[in-house]
C-alpha cells in the first residue's frame, strides 16, 4: 500500500543542522540602543531573555529592517532615521542568512539620520528590489503577523478574522501556491454558487412563460367574442344619432314654445324695474353725499387726533421739565438750610465771645510799656493783627482786643458767613504780657488769614465744578427730552393697543425710582431698540405681546418684595426677605 503524500515537501537540514533561510549571525552599529553588537542564533528555537531596557525589541527591529521591512510594519517610528543612536550620524544592520548550502547570504542595511538607505548584498551595492527578490526566495514574510510579530502590533493580530487568519498562515507556511490555489478555489466556489442561482433563475422564468402561455390561448378566445361584439357596437352607433335626432326634436319645439313665453315675461318685467330704479338711484346719491360728509368728519377726527397726540407729549413733556424744576427747587432749598445753619453757628460763635468779652475783668493800666522784639519790627506782616496796624505803645492784650472789635465788623467778619470754621470763643489766646505772646499771636493770625485764602481758593474751584456740571445736566435733561418724546410714542402705542394704564403705571415707576435698590427696566417696548426692520418683525412675531408692556422692579429699600408691572396690573411677589 501506497504511503500517503505529505501536505508539504519535508526540507532537509544541513550538517550544521541550520535550514536554508535561517539567520546565522546579525551584527548591529549605531542601531536604537546598541552601538556595537554581534549576535548569532542557534538552528532551532532561540529566546531573548533580558530586563526590561536591555534592548529585546531593538533586536526584533533590526531583524524586520534588516530583511526588508519599512518603519511602518513596526508600529513605531514612521522614518528609518528615528532608528539611528541618538548622538550619531548613522549606522547599519548586517545580517546573514544560510542559503541552499553551507554558503552565507550577507545582507547590509547602512542608514543614516536623513532617512536614507543604502543596501548590500554579499558586500555588493544593490537597489531593494534585489534584497526582496532573496528573501522571498526563503519565503521570509517580515509583513506577515503570523510569521513575525512586533509586540507593538499585538492588537492588530488581535483584531484578524478566522478567514484572515486562515490566509495569512497558508502564507507563512511554505508553499506560495497554497494561498493562490485557496483564493482561486474560493473565487470557482462563488461562481459554482451564481451559476446555481442563474439556472433555477431561469427554470422559474420556464414555468412563468408556460403559464402565461396557457392564459393567453384563453385571451385569444376573449379577444374573437370581442371583435364580433365591437362590429355590433358600430352599427348601434350609426343607428343611434337618428334616434336621438327624433327626441331631440320633439325637446326643441318645446323650448321654442317656452321661449317665446320666456320673452314675453322678461319684457314685463324690465318695465317694473324701470319703475323700481328711479328711488334707487336716487338713494344711491343721497348716499354719495353724506359719503362726502363721513370723509371731511373722519379728516376733522384725525386732525383732532392728531394734535390730542401732540398736547399729550406736551404734557408728558412739562411734566418731565416740572419734576426736574422740583427736584432743582427741593435742592435749592437744602442749600438754602444749609446756609441758613452756617449762619446760625457763626451768630452763636459771636454771641459767645460777646459774652466772653463782657465777662473779662476791669482794665488796668500797665505800669510801663511792652518792648517788642526785634524780629516783630523786622517782620512786616508781624506789625498787623487781623488786618490792622498795631500799635507798639499799645499793651498786647489792649491791642489783641482793638483788632478784635475791628475784624468782628469788617465785612467777611463773624457778623457775616465767614470763611474760617473756628469760633472766637476758641480763638482767644491769653497774650499776657510778655513780648513772646506777641509773636505767637500774630503767628495765629497769619495761619487763619492763610487758612481763610485756601477755603476763599476752594469755593472758586467748586463754583466751576457747579458751572461745569449745570452744562452737562443741561446736555443731560435735551438728551432726556428726546428719550422722552420716543418713549412717549411707545407708550402711546402700548395705550392704543389695550394697556389703557400704561401711563400711569410708567409716571409710577419713575417717581419711585429712588426707592429701588437697583436700576428699573421698562416697559420693554421702550429698552428695546432694533434698527433692523426685518428682525424688529421677527421679534414682534415671536415674543408674546404681554411681554412688551412688563416693567421689571427690584425690590424697594424699605422692604425685600419683588415687583412686576404689567399694563397697569402691580403684582408684588414677596421673596421672604425681612
Amino acid at each position: 500500500m501506497d504511503e500517503p503524500r505529505p501536505k508539504r515537501p519535508k526540507i532537509s537540514r544541513g550538517e550544521d543542522d541550520y535550514l536554508p533561510g535561517n539567520i546565522t549571525e546579525i551584527e548591529l552599529h549605531n542601531f536604537m540602543t546598541f552601538d556595537n553588537l554581534t549576535c548569532r542564533p542557534g538552528p532551532r528555537l532561540n529566546l531573548v531573555i533580558g530586563p526590561n531596557g536591555s534592548g529585546k525589541s531593538s533586536l526584533v527591529c533590526a531583524i524586520a529592517l534588516g530583511l526588508g521591512g519599512d518603519p511602518q510594519l513596526l508600529g513605531r517610528a514612521s522614518s528609518i532615521g528615528a532608528y539611528v543612536k541618538r548622538g550619531e550620524e548613522s549606522g547599519h544592520i548586517k545580517i546573514s542568512l544560510r542559503g541552499e548550502t553551507e554558503e552565507k547570504i550577507t545582507i547590509t542595511r547602512k542608514i543614516d539620520t536623513c532617512n536614507k538607505s543604502e543596501w548590500l548584498l554579499n558586500g555588493n551595492a544593490v537597489p531593494k528590489k534585489d534584497v526582496i527578490e532573496m528573501i522571498q526566495r526563503f519565503n521570509i514574510q517580515v509583513n506577515n503577523l503570523t510569521q513575525f510579530l512586533p509586540q507593538d502590533r499585538v492588537c492588530e493580530f488581535a483584531k484578524l478574522t478566522p478567514v484572515q487568519l486562515l490566509e495569512e498562515t497558508e502564507k507563512a507556511t511554505g508553499d506560495p501556491q497554497l494561498s493562490i490555489q485557496h483564493c482561486t478555489l474560493v473565487d470557482k466556489s462563488r461562481k459554482l454558487k451564481d451559476l446555481e442561482r442563474v439556472v433555477e433563475t431561469n427554470r422559474k422564468s420556464l414555468d412563468q412563460l408556460k403559464a402565461l402561455n396557457a392564459e393567453q390561448e384563453r385571451d385569444v378566445e376573449r379577444v374573437r367574442q370581442r371583435e364580433e361584439l365591437l362590429e355590433k357596437a358600430e352599427f348601434m352607433k350609426k343607428k343611434l344619432p337618428w334616434l336621438t335626432y327624433d327626441m331631440k326634436k320633439a325637446e326643441y319645439v318645446e323650448a321654442k314654445e317656452q321661449a317665446n313665453d320666456a320673452k314675453k315675461k322678461l319684457d314685463e318685467a324690465a318695465k317694473s324695474l324701470n319703475k323700481l330704479m328711479e328711488p334707487i338711484e336716487k338713494q344711491k346719491q343721497e348716499k354719495a353725499i353724506e359719503d362726502a360728509q363721513c370723509k371731511s368728519v373722519r379728516g376733522l377726527l384725525d386732525s383732532n387726533g392728531k394734535k390730542r397726540m401732540q398736547l399729550m407729549e406736551n404734557e408728558n413733556r412739562l411734566e418731565v421739565q416740572l419734576r426736574g424744576k422740583y427736584h432743582e427747587m427741593e435742592e435749592l432749598r437744602r442749600q438754602e438750610e444749609s446756609r441758613q445753619e452756617r449762619i446760625a453757628r457763626a451768630k452763636d460763635n459771636v454771641v459767645a465771645a460777646e459774652l466772653e468779652f463782657e465777662n473779662l475783668p476791669p482794665y488796668e493800666p500797665p505800669r510801663e510799656e511792652i518792648k517788642l522784639s526785634p524780629s516783630f519790627y523786622a517782620d512786616p506782616s508781624a506789625g498787623w493783627l487781623f488786618g490792622k496796624p498795631v500799635l507798639t505803645t499799645l499793651t498786647p492784650r489792649l491791642a489783641f482786643w482793638e483788632a478784635y472789635s475791628h475784624h468782628t465788623h469788617a465785612p467777611g467778619g463773624l457778623s457775616g458767613s465767614g470763611n474760617s470754621s473756628v469760633p472766637w470763643s476758641k480763638a482767644w489766646l491769653d497774650v499776657g504780657s510778655t513780648p513772646q505772646g506777641v509773636e505767637n499771636l500774630g503767628a495765629q493770625i497769619l495761619e487763619l488769614e492763610e487758612t481763610a485764602r485756601e477755603k476763599r481758593s476752594q469755593k472758586s474751584e467748586k463754583e466751576k465744578l457747579l458751572t461745569q456740571n449745570k452744562v452737562i445736566l443741561r446736555q443731560c435733561v435735551d438728551r432726556l427730552k428726546d428719550m422722552e418724546s420716543t418713549n412717549n410714542k411707545r407708550l402711546q402705542a402700548l395705550r392704543n393697543s389695550g394697556a389703557e394704564k400704561i401711563f400711569e403705571a410708567y409716571y409710577w415707576v419713575q417717581e419711585h425710582r429712588h426707592e429701588f435698590n437697583k436700576e428699573v427696566y421698562g416697559p420693554v417696548l421702550i429698552e428695546v431698540n432694533v434698527s433692523n426692520r426685518i428682525h424688529a418683525d421677527y421679534l414682534e412675531g415671536h415674543v408674546p405681546y404681554y411681554i412688551w408692556k412688563c416693567i421689571n422692579l427690584w425690590p424697594f429699600n424699605r422692604r425685600g418684595n419683588w415687583f412686576v408691572v404689567v399694563g397697569w396690573f402691580v403684582v408684588d411677589l414677596v421673596l421672604g426677605c425681612s
